[in-house]
Parts: C-alpha cells; sequence; structure tokens
C-alpha cells in the first residue's frame, strides 16, 4: 500500500531570477549548503553537466535507518524566461532509486520584481513499506520534511538576502 502526499514550500529572496538560477544549476555547490551538516550528506556524483534535463545526482545521507543512498534525475529543466506575468523558471527531479516509493520535487523560480526571486519547492510522495507507511509519514517524514526546509529558508536568507515587505 502507498500513500500520495505532496508537501509544499517557499521563500523570497533578494537575488534577481537568473542569479537564483545560475546558484541552483551549480548544484555541487548550491545542495550542500543547503543540507543540515547533521545529515552528512555526501554528494557521490552529478553528470552531466551543465545541468540538463537527464542529469543525474547521487548522493547519499545519514537517517534514522543507516546511510541511504539517493539517485535522481533531472527530467525537466526551463531556465528564467518571459511570461505574461513576468520571468519564471523551474527544474523537476525524479528519484530513480532511494527510500521512496516515488518521488517528484519540482524547483520552481518566480521573479517578484527585478531584485528579487519566490523560490517554490513542491514536492509529490509516496511512502511505501505497506502500512507502516502512513505512520512513517506522520511520525518521520513530514517533521524531517519541515526540518529540511526550515533550514533550506535559513541559509538561502543568509545568502541572498531575505525580502522585506514594503508598505505603500
Amino acid at each position: 500500500m502507498t500513500i500520495g502526499r505532496t508537501f509544499s514550500y517557499s521563500v523570497d529572496v533578494g537575488w534577481d531570477i537568473r542569479r537564483v538560477w545560475a546558484a541552483y544549476q551549480d548544484m555541487q555547490t548550491l545542495l550542500p549548503a543547503l543540507t543540515e551538516p547533521a545529515q552528512q550528506m555526501r554528494l557521490e556524483r552529478v553528470e552531466p553537466l551543465p545541468a540538463q534535463v537527464g542529469t543525474e545526482l547521487v548522493i547519499s545521507t545519514k537517517s534514522p535507518i543507516g546511510r541511504v543512498k539517493w539517485v535522481a534525475r533531472i527530467v525537466e529543466n526551463v531556465p528564467p524566461h518571459a511570461t505574461i506575468t513576468g520571468m519564471e523558471a523551474r527544474f523537476v527531479d525524479e528519484q530513480i532509486e532511494g527510500p521512496f516509493k516515488s518521488w517528484r520535487h519540482t524547483h520552481e523560480f518566480e521573479a517578484i520584481d527585478d531584485r528579487s526571486t519566490r523560490i517554490i519547492d513542491h514536492i509529490d510522495y509516496r511512502v511505501g513499506y505497506g502500512p507502516l507507511g502512513p505512520i512513517g509519514n506522520v511520525l518521520v517524514v513530514r517533521p524531517a520534511l519541515k526540518k529540511m526546509f526550515a533550514y533550506r529558508r535559513k541559509v538561502l536568507e543568509a545568502m541572498m538576502g531575505k525580502v522585506v515587505t514594503r508598505g505603500s
């Protein structure tokens, strides 16, 4: 039995969309920076570079059940481009091998203005492990995702600047 779940998170940063995009495309630098040190993440392989459809990332991290190997592949990669509503970009990675029954992570970037960007992460995932899956989702997966993205928010705001909303 698998249960489909979603998780979404966004943060506004003080870099323009092209600069944010360039940082995210430099996965060998950014991914380790966005990962809590306690996870002891090892980026074992990222190729081909520059990032494109078909690029595979192989990482391993410490988890409650020991080291976990994770292989993801970029299945969409759309650089910043003009739309009717402004500038946007996106890339999507899917788990090829790893701890989930399935995992699809959409990274979206929307220009707020010419100096700031909204970064939106949307994850669709399925937890396997039969009847233990829903329990594991509530007790382990959801809290881990919330903690991981809270950490990422701190790192991104420190690195790229926090967007301050100004009143009119």
